[in-house]
Order: structure tokens, then sequence, then C-alpha cells
């Protein structure tokens, strides 16, 4: 992979990713609100009996499950179309971008993250033939 190739495969990522979390952050929220008032308007706050007690815990319980679903969303997102590190299996991500693209090495196991194209320019000088003094 080149820095180029790199940089067009985080842009994918950011691509995929930003969406997803626009609108799953906005799903979650609304969602965890439904709950949170439908419960509310069920057992008000005055209301202090073990019925009340066990509704509010099951209802924050309930709050993290659509947060928990937007998470794993996320991650198959970042497991998909993230650039990976061949030897440790890595994943770069925009955090690390600037510290993988100036190093190019991995964070974690500090191997070589591109590979460099062998130049067909650079080589011998001696032009094929015969040699000179023979």
């Amino acid at each position: 992979m080149t820095p180029a190739q790199f940089i067009e495969q985080l842009n994918e990522l950011k691509r995929r990713g930003r969406p997803l979390f626009y609108v799953g952050a906005a799903a979650v929220l609304l969602v965890d609100l439904d709950i949170i008032l439908y419960v509310l308007h069920l057992y008000p706050l005055q209301a202090h009996s073990r019925d009340a007690f066990t509704a509010y815990w099951i209802a924050f319980a309930a709050c993290w499950l659509p947060i928990a679903v937007l998470y794993l969303a996320l991650r198959i997102i970042v497991n998909r179309y993230a650039p990976v590190c061949r030897t440790c299996g890595a994943k770069a991500t925009w955090k690390l971008r600037s510290e993988i693209l100036v190093t190019g090495h991995c964070p974690s196991c500090h191997s070589a993250f591109f590979v460099t194209p062998a130049d067909p320019r650079i080589g011998p000088s001696i032009p094929s033939g015969r040699a000179s003094g023979s």
C-alpha cells in the first residue's frame, strides 16, 4: 500500500462511517428519549415503590441497547474499510493517520506500513554487453 492508497482508504472509511454515526446518533437519542419519557410517565419521580425502581433499572438497561448496536455497527464499518498493517493486523484510523504518514511505520509493531516499489531506473550504470578491458 502506498501513502496515496492509505489516504484514499481512510477517506472511504470516513465516507462510510460519518453518515452512520450521525444518523445512528440521532436514532439512539430519539429511542433513549422515548424510553425515558415513557418510564417517567408511568412512574413519576415521586413514586418510590419497588415497581418504580425496577422500571427505572429496566429503562436504564434498555437505553444501553441502542448505544451498543450503534457501537457494533461502527466497529463493523471500521473493520471493513480501515487500512490494516500487513504485519500485526492493527487498524489504522484517522486518529493515527498523521503518525503513520510521518513515520511510515505501524504504531503497534513498528514495522513498515507502506510498501515502497523498487525504482527500475536505479541499478548498475554499466550497459549490458561486453565489459571494457576484455
